[in-house]
């Protein structure tokens, strides 16, 4: 009788054992799953890159120190995009799974050039985006800041030093010889190129420094027949980017930038940069919640 019963109480502990265990295997079964699942809906709606070139410099870095370290973004996959957005754009037209991360400075409709104007107190001649957005019908500009509505002053650039060294064609480029009196038109190389040379443009006036330019402006979006964008590289001398392969269609966007994540593929404190990719990670999973559950 007493054998009996211990070995019921045996089997009874082992039940218990048996489903202490299961539900312990179901719990982490369930994590597994959750996790999952939680991010394969985070790839649907977000991405992760690591920078891998020099064009996005001093924004973005692919090396800028001695022991290798590189940034990296997270990217919504979206193609709701404003002005100095930096996106990630699709070319796999020119070899498989290639794709390159630039800054938008305009859309189609938008009137552009890259131009020299004289800026600032002394006058120096700098490298200038002008932008007239689409629906504007200003006919003359007059530039007497360092920024205005027109002539956009881009922080972010590398350096406007270099640019102009390397950015210009050496000759410059003229109309007529009436324009030589007033100022004569300096633009960067690949723009005059590949956009003043190539495609219709319109001569705007634009008054700088005592000086007027006739200044040619291409419409962003005319070499193509869909909805597109100009994209650049913030170190603006060393980037491959619109001016060179032309507007970028919309629909090649894969996404724009959220967050920068800075020194991520560092090879010294790997589990602290790794420590930061994590929580980016699960800040934007905890966003999603909050989204899905607030009215």
């Amino acid at each position: 009788m007493e054998y009996f019963e211990f070995d019921e109480q045996f089997s009874q502990h082992k039940k218990e054992k048996n489903g202490s265990f299961f539900i312990f295997f179901c719990a982490i079964l369930f994590i597994l799953l959750l996790v999952n699942v939680t991010d394969l809906l985070f790839n649907l709606k977000y991405g992760y890159v690591v920078v891998e070139n020099v064009s996005m410099q001093p924004t973005l870095n692919p090396s800028p120190l001695a022991d290798d370290r590189q940034d990296a973004v997270f990217i919504e996959r979206t193609q709701k995009l404003s002005y100095g957005d930096i996106v990630i754009v699709d070319r796999s037209e020119e070899r498989p799974g290639y794709s390159v991360i630039k800054r938008v400075v305009a859309f189609s409709g938008d009137k552009i050039s890259l131009v020299m104007l004289p800026v600032g107190e002394g006058g120096a001649m700098e490298m200038r985006l002008i932008r007239i957005k689409e629906g504007d019908s200003t006919r003359q500009i007059v530039y007497t800041e360092q920024d205005d509505e027109y002539v956009i002053y881009e922080s972010y650039i590398k350096s406007y030093d270099e640019w102009n060294e390397l950015g210009i064609s050496e000759s410059g480029y003229s109309y007529s010889e009436d324009n030589f009196a007033q100022g004569v038109c300096y633009y960067d190389v690949g723009f005059l190129e590949n956009f003043i040379n190539k495609y219709p443009t319109e001569i705007i006036p634009v008054t700088a420094g005592g000086m007027t330019y006739q200044v040619r402006f291409f419409t962003v979006g005319s070499d193509l027949d869909e909805q597109a964008l100009f994209c650049m590289g913030d170190n603006r001398a060393e980037s491959k980017d619109s001016r060179d392969t032309g507007s970028a269609k919309l629909n090649k966007v894969i996404g724009k930038v959220i967050s920068i994540i800075r020194n991520a593929m560092a090879h010294e404190n790997d589990f602290f940069n790794w420590a930061k990719v994590l929580g980016e990670y699960l800040r934007l999973i905890f966003k999603e919640i909050i989204a899905y559950f607030t009215p």
